[in-house]
């Protein structure tokens, strides 16, 4: 757990947000994306999270192989934690009531052939899922399917760089309009984005009360279910088989939308994958397409680009359940004058909060476009 360390009293700033207003600076995607549960008084953050859960997973019998006899009253499965007392669940064309769960040693206890099916031999790894689930006359109480919840906490970041304008710069007016005062500051603001944009997406989270350092967590270091590619390139079928676990896992249920956020580089790549698809008829020689919505049986998923995350990776997040806490604004400090000139400190210091971390998915170490 880190170190809730000092709590900040946050002075007043020159907001950078009226300099990029001023210079056209815009956010980079990620960081226009990611949504905001406002200001913190402390240098870290803790939260609660009840892991997604969805309704079926996959089951193994004593058979050869692992299969499910049509004797077997207790079969182990991938999670236990989809089921409870009392549920009724469907292998196959049979029906099974589910009498007692072992969540530690994910085996469930099952009275077979319910419902008028028939008990019968099922294959290795048979999809297991809940269709209903039945109570007792008069003993209502029943089970939870909640999993215990799972602790998760982060740390802000300190994000500054400082800006040295000559008294040249300084005496030109108006006030960071001027080409060559704009391009310094406008360089000095862009590339202070792109380390927020890297850290919100690969930043690993670390504290250190000896060393006086702190980094946040980012979207990468909370996202639990980490696909490898196996160094392939991209296809479609890639991503939906990701869309599909994500639904077996509830993700969809709970209303969450993921979208598709990948390194533009390898938007040829996505666009082609319509080439013989699409038929488009174009009067205008300069209209091109792009493609920004992949359609599945989920719905359609929003693809999104951003330079900083890195060839290879792909991320299947909602950006809305990716919260920012600032502990000190965006700002712009006039710090010592020195010589002919003045240095200005820019400065951020926030953390994130990344909500149903279960529930997001990466692909990562696909081919290189």
């Amino acid at each position: 757990m880190p170190a809730m360390n000092t709590t900040y009293e946050v002075k007043q700033r020159f907001p950078v947000e009226k300099v990029r207003k001023a210079l056209g600076i815009k956010k980079l995607p990620i960081l226009s994306a990611i949504s905001s549960i406002g200001k913190i008084d402390t240098t870290g953050i803790e939260w609660y999270e009840d892991e997604v859960i969805g309704l079926f997973t996959t089951g193994t019998g004593t058979g050869t192989g692992g299969e499910i006899t049509n004797t077997d009253t207790t079969i182990n499965v991938a999670t236990a934690d989809v089921f409870a007392v009392g549920d009724i669940v469907e292998i196959e064309n049979e029906r099974v009531q589910v009498t007692g769960v072992d969540y530690a040693a994910n085996t469930i206890t099952v009275v077979r052939g319910f419902q008028g099916t028939t008990a019968a031999t099922h294959p290795a790894n048979s999809k297991l899922e809940v269709v209903s689930s039945v109570a007792t006359e008069g003993n209502l109480t029943g089970a939870s399917r909640v999993s215990e919840p799972v602790k998760h906490s982060n740390v802000t970041q300190v994000f500054q760089d400082n800006l040295y304008l000559t008294g040249s710069l300084e005496a030109i007016s108006p006030e960071w309009a001027k080409s060559e005062k704009a391009r310094q500051v406008r360089q000095k603001i862009f590339r202070l984005d792109s380390l927020k944009a890297r850290s919100v997406w690969y930043g690993i989270r670390f504290d250190s009360t000896s060393e006086k350092k702190r980094t946040m967590g980012g979207i990468n270091f909370y996202v639990a279910n980490k696909v490898d590619a196996g160094g392939v390139a991209l296809t479609p079928d890639m991503i939906i088989d990701q869309i599909i676990a994500m639904n077996n896992d509830g993700v969809f249920d709970m209303g969450l939308m993921p979208e598709i956020w990948i390194n533009p580089s390898y938007q040829k790549i996505i666009n082609s994958w319509w080439d013989s698809k699409l038929l488009v008829e174009r009067t205008d020689e300069k209209v091109g397409r792009k493609v920004l919505k992949l359609v599945t049986n989920q719905g359609d998923i929003a693809i999104k680009y951003d330079r900083t995350i890195k060839e290879g990776d792909l991320f299947l997040i909602d950006p809305a359940e990716v919260k920012k806490a600032t502990l000190r604004p965006d700002g712009m400090e006039k710090l010592a004058k020195t010589d002919d000139g003045q240095k200005y400190l820019l400065l951020e210091e926030f953390t994130i909060k990344v909500e149903y971390p279960s529930a997001w998915r990466k692909l990562e170490n696909i081919a290189a476009p």
